[in-house]
């Protein structure tokens, strides 16, 4: 009982002080902490990329499970998952061993594998999220690497996606300004504010580029990513793509509308016109924004 406690413990990051008759004091380097996590993410990835079941990811797709991962202790008799339990995590056996144990309906359990250094379980609780299929018990002190399932809101850069939806918010009373300036026969002010709405649409555009660069260099395709959600880069990238070509061909129009306000030939209908697309755009970015970055 104790022993577990002690295990728990440690796993929890909680030290229990003992009476020490011999002090020594070390001085660790100020990036010692830093060297130490970075030293421990390559001892996990070179665990995990030979690994059959990620041999179809790319070396960033492992980096980013990398990122979620962590070194657990378990002591003799000690289960490290409960069958039926929720998870969403994979274990890698770094030393020692466990068992699989399998309980039937009628409550008898019956022993199915016992696995060693480097062999693995979970990856179905990693990647779909399931209830665990048996319970695992360590049948001696046993070290593993537990790799989490990664967040994906970490992955997306939160505050540079609220100021593009900002921008193109802003665009909105801008593209606005113009129309109302158009109607009162003020066309070189309307071609103005037309600019300053395209503005915004060239800055939401370059910072979409960057989010969709991001995704990518982390893992993310449109069959495949690292999150566990396998419908999630393919209607992404489909949907952000679709709608960023619609805000491309709405710059295209301001573009043309500007010039032949600028030349003279524009009318307050075309200025009306293109403010109309705009906001159309503008709005379903707001059910995009909420449906892949708050929900």
């Amino acid at each position: 009982m104790l022993t577990r406690a002690w295990y728990e413990l440690r796993r929890a990051e909680m030290t229990i002080p003992f009476p020490i008759r011999d002090v020594t004091v070390r001085t660790l380097p100020e990036d010692y902490e830093a060297r130490a996590q970075e030293q421990l993410r390559r001892e996990v990835f070179a665990v995990l990329r030979p690994l059959p079941l990620f041999s179809p990811l790319s070396d960033a797709q492992i980096e980013q499970l990398v990122r979620g991962a962590a070194l657990q202790q378990y002591t003799t008799g000690e289960a490290l998952v409960q069958q039926g339990e929720a998870g969403d995590s994979l274990f890698v056996v770094r030393s020692g061993k466990v068992r699989v144990d399998l309980r039937s309906e009628n409550g008898q359990v019956t022993t199915v594998a016992e696995l060693g250094s480097g062999e693995f379980f979970g990856e179905m609780s990693l990647l779909t999220g399931e209830p665990r299929a048996a319970s695992v018990v360590a049948e001696m002190e046993t070290e593993v690497i537990v790799v989490d399932k990664p967040d994906l809101a970490e992955v997306f850069h939160l505050p540079m996606i609220a100021f593009m939806t900002f921008l193109l918010i802003s665009s909105s009373a801008t593209m606005g300004s113009a129309v109302a300036a158009a109607g009162r026969a003020q066309l070189r002010t309307a071609a103005r504010f037309i600019l300053f709405t395209m503005a915004g649409g060239l800055g939401f555009l370059g910072m979409q580029v960057y989010e969709w660069t991001s995704l990518i260099r982390e893992g993310a395709r449109l069959d495949s990513n690292p999150w566990g959600v396998p419908t999630f880069g393919a209607s992404f990238f489909v949907i952000t793509g679709f709608h960023g070509s619609h805000v491309l061909s709405g710059l295209v129009i301001l573009g043309i509308v500007a010039w032949r306000l600028k030349s003279g030939r524009g009318t307050s209908q075309g200025v009306e016109l293109a403010g109309l697309y705009w906001h159309f755009v503008d709005l379903v970015w707001v059910f995009i924004f909420a449906l892949f970055y708050l929900v």
